[in-house]
């Protein structure tokens, strides 16, 4: 049973220490387990984070929210099981992760063991894709404005569109200087 226990605690080690998102243990406010991921996304090294206060990990702008909601677990109070922090790289900058946690029994004590999701490059992709769509309704106001005026300053002439609602060839002067 013994041995069985061992092979059972060694394939749960082995599948932690090789996952892509971070794992933790917080027991007693403290850190008491990473694993290598979450080392590597923190560019730190494990003897600089065991046994440190978990809160010098998160940003300051949500270290409020992850006590908050680290006490109430404890307390076993309703908390979401996951949501959006950043956390600090040793060199300082800030990293967007998903984290997700929960209680568990620890060394015969209550702890809390979670995940760490890095969704820094969701953040640039959304990033990106906000600035696409800004540029792109800029892009459509305009021709809208030129149409407009183009509709309420025309002289003589027409504007012929094809069915793919391109303009075809034929235009008056007043096309001509918009398009």
């Amino acid at each position: 049973l013994y041995q069985n226990i061992e092979q059972s605690e060694e394939k749960y080690r082995t599948l932690v220490d090789n996952l892509k998102d971070g794992v933790y243990i917080i027991q007693n406010e403290k850190i008491i387990y990473v694993n290598k991921a979450l080392l590597n996304m923190l560019g730190r090294k494990k003897e600089e984070i065991l046994a440190t206060h978990f809160s010098d990990l998160v940003a300051p702008k949500y270290k409020e929210i992850v006590l908050k909601n680290y006490h109430k677990r404890l307390q076993q109070k309703v908390v979401d099981n996951e949501y959006e922090i950043e956390l600090l790289h040793k060199t300082g900058e800030k990293i967007p992760v998903i984290l997700s946690s929960g209680l568990i029994n620890y060394n015969d004590n209550i702890a809390i063991e979670g995940t760490v999701k890095d969704i820094t490059e969701q953040k640039l992709a959304q990033e990106i894709q906000k600035n696409y769509n800004k540029k792109l309704e800029y892009q459509i106001n305009k021709k809208t404005q030129d149409i407009r005026y183009l509709l309420d300053n025309a002289k003589e002439g027409f504007l012929s569109i094809n069915n793919y609602l391109l303009i075809d060839k034929e235009f008056s002067k007043e096309c001509q200087n918009i398009f």
